[in-house]
């Protein structure tokens, strides 16, 4: 999804971004935009903006909230 997104740079923080979000969806398959802002609130980027990142974070839990619903 980051890459669909554009969101990275050079890739130092993109490591820490999804292991993050990896962690809170694995927790909360339906965790919204305050729980991701706060999963993600110790990943500091300094190459990009926080608007591309957040954006795939959103659709990431989408897709977290599609694969935990019962078929």
């Amino acid at each position: 999804m980051f890459w669909v997104k554009n969101a990275f740079q050079w890739g130092f923080c993109l490591s820490g971004h999804i292991l993050c979000l990896v962690a809170l969806f694995r927790e909360n398959p339906y965790a919204g935009r305050k729980a991701i802002e706060e999963a993600l609130a110790g990943n500091l980027c300094r190459c990009t903006g926080y608007h591309q990142i957040m954006s795939a974070a959103l659709s990431a839990a989408e897709e977290a909230k599609t694969e935990a619903e019962p078929c």
